[in-house]
């Protein structure tokens, strides 16, 4: 990753990450001729791979707005060697094979992501003073914001074509959380804090 300093204010950040997630336990089947012996074990078969580059911009300093913003491209990539069912009988194994893939892998099509964090608030002594409270003083409002890429699925009226893949893709998931809160000191004995948490705060209509 890269971090540069803008204007002593802001800080840019550029990271790229790679994951390699191997041997994950995957259930396997296992059948014999008459089917009374019929059983499932964990196999290491499953694999994962995981890529990308995110985007940060943050304000870690000031006395009335700190926050971050960040936009994240990411790449999944997961699969599995070998069969998840296992037949004694012949034929039926090869009745199988014949409609399964060994090596199944699944490649969707990368879905982007960001995330928001914005705070405005005001000094400890912000605004006129009455008896030693400041009533403006203390104010936070803090916006959490969420948004990814709707995902990609394969539809084709019900059944299976060939050359048709990931051809369909859900809306993009939105949300945004709001926390307001006002911090009260009584004669620099007592600190309280009132809190509002608004959960999906413009209702958004998610699947």
């Amino acid at each position: 990753g890269y971090e540069h300093n803008l204007f002593d204010m802001f800080l840019l950040r550029v990271a790229g990450y790679y994951k390699d997630v191997s041997q994950q336990p995957v259930l396997v089947n296992y059948i014999n001729r008459n089917r009374d012996v019929d059983y499932e074990i964990s196999e290491p078969n499953s694999y994962r791979d995981i890529r990308g580059v995110e985007l940060t911009l943050s304000k870690n300093r000031g006395s009335w707005f700190q926050g971050f913003i960040n936009y994240t491209y990411d790449v999944r990539t997961s699969g599995r060697f070998g069969y998840l069912e296992y037949y004694e009988n012949p034929a039926k194994q090869r009745e199988y094979e014949r409609i399964t893939d060994d090596s199944e892998q699944d490649k969707p099509i990368p879905r982007p992501y960001g995330r928001a964090n914005l705070n405005f608030f005001t000094p400890e002594d912000f605004g006129p003073e009455f008896g030693g409270v400041y009533p403006f003083g203390s104010f936070r409002i803090s916006l959490l914001g969420d948004w990814n890429a709707g995902q990609y699925f394969t539809w084709a009226g019900g059944g299976s074509i060939p050359g048709i893949l990931y051809n369909v893709q859900w809306r993009d998931y939105w949300n945004v959380d709001l926390r307001f809160s006002k911090n009260i000191n009584i004669a620099d004995m007592l600190d309280l804090e009132l809190i509002i948490d608004v959960s999906n705060l413009f209702n958004f209509k998610n699947m």
